[in-house]
């Protein structure tokens, strides 16, 4: 067997382990809740993380000489090791610097020791953070391989179809909510809704990339309605907030990025920000802004990012989608600024699926329908829709010129991963 289809074997054998804990797709393609708890690692890395030392130090990786040596292993026919897969248990991605003299790019966040026991969503044993994936990293540049994109992201959508649907069932079975309960008649409208169909932009969508995206947007979902009880007590429900009928709703989680620092040469960036928000509008009307959502649902999107912080420590696939935002900005620098071409480095190889085989996950075509129920003013449904939208291109455009940043560039230069730096 040669070294191409050895790496290939053992992608698919890596990727019959990357099994997300709260989600999963059908043997039809569809997105179903396996449950709506948070990850049950957290509670334990954080009350172990007290004993840990965290020293704030960052993790430098070239990110030249961690292809190179990718690419040998895997044409050794052997299996990646964690440290080059998880990127040494780098959490965040705050630096991006050129080195055209040496010819490198080096990347720079802080690392912790991690728990990868779920190879889907490694956690790191201090903060609990999802890790940067390496794969994660091919599937961003490739989206820029000549393209770019507008949007990278998601959308589970509510057809007029469904919308029909789910409406005839309400009058079918709503005035019988207070006999048969409220759980009997969510179920059956759901069953009614049907599953909703998911459209990946941007990336491949047989990657753990496009899954991110659309689970995270599912659990969206599934806390406005109350699906997903709120991981913190300053933030509920769109669903709880409701005082009369009022017009269907879709919440999102877009980019949220503050402008980067770039140093005067344009040879060192800082990433700042959230990296995402949570945004709001109409379900049937596309140009609709934040302020023509009602009263509840604007206090809905309010409390998302008032509170960001406390439910993205819960709900880890949003903290795995900010990584994902910040991985995507990294790759339209590459592109955008030509780094790749400044440090001599070729992406040819990573660029090209036949060589490099990310692993694999199930596509997701559908997703099943989600509702709340609820009586107000005689109406008894709440329904949203929404999706993900990443606008890496608009994130690496907005710049602030700084000098300090360029300080950060200074750093060891052996082996693929160049050490930490205080």
């Amino acid at each position: 067997m040669n070294a191409l289809l050895l790496a290939a074997a053992f992608c698919a054998q890596y990727a019959a382990a990357y099994d997300p804990m709260g989600v999963h797709v059908d043997a039809d393609g569809v997105l179903r809740s396996r449950t709506t708890d948070a990850d049950p690692r957290l509670a334990e890395l954080w009350k172990n993380a007290k004993s840990r030392q965290k020293d704030g130090q960052l993790l430098y990786i070239s990110l030249p000489r961690l292809f190179a040596e990718a690419r040998r292993i895997i044409g050794e026919g052997k299996p990646l090791p964690d440290d080059i897969r998880y990127l040494g248990g780098m959490t965040k991605l705050q630096y991006v610097f050129v080195y055209p003299d040496d010819k490198d790019v080096v990347i720079a966040g802080p690392a912790e020791p991690i728990d990868a026991k779920v190879p889907y969503r490694p956690l790191g044993l201090v903060s609990g953070r999802p890790v940067l994936h390496l794969d994660d990293i091919v599937v961003a540049l490739r989206a820029f391989d000549g393209k770019k994109p507008d949007r990278i992201g998601c959308d589970i959508e509510i057809t007029k179809e469904i919308q029909e649907r789910i409406s005839n069932k309400i009058k079918a079975v709503g005035p019988t909510a207070q006999v048969v309960g409220f759980r009997k008649v969510v179920e059956q409208i759901c069953e009614a809704g049907g599953p909703q169909p998911v459209k990946v932009y941007g990336v491949d969508p047989d990657t753990r990339f496009a899954f991110v995206c659309v689970e995270a947007d599912y659990r969206l979902k599934q806390l406005a309605l109350g699906v997903y009880a709120s991981p913190t007590p300053k933030v509920t429900s769109y669903k709880s907030m409701l005082t009369a009928p009022e017009e269907s709703h879709r919440f999102s989680l877009e980019s949220n990025m503050d402008a980067l620092r770039v140093s005067p040469d344009g040879r060192a960036f800082e990433l700042r920000g959230s990296s995402l928000k949570v945004n709001g509008g109409l379900l049937d009307k596309p140009d609709s802004k934040p302020e023509d959502m009602s009263t509840a649902g604007k206090r809905f999107v309010a409390l998302c990012n008032e509170n960001w912080d406390a439910l993205a420590r819960h709900l880890v696939a949003w903290t795995d989608l900010a990584n994902l935002a910040d991985l995507a900005v990294l790759a339209a620098l590459v592109h955008g600024d030509k780094l790749a071409e400044k440090a001599g480095w070729d992406l040819a190889w990573l660029l090209d699926a036949k060589a490099w085989a990310t692993v694999k996950m199930p596509a997701t075509k559908s997703a099943q329908t989600q509702c709340a129920y609820t009586s107000v003013g005689g109406r008894s449904i709440v329904f949203v829709t929404g999706g993900v939208w990443f606008k890496p291109v608009e994130s690496a455009a907005r710049r602030a010129s700084d000098e300090a940043v360029a300080r950060e560039a200074a750093r060891p230069a052996e082996g693929w991963s160049v050490g930490r730096k205080k």
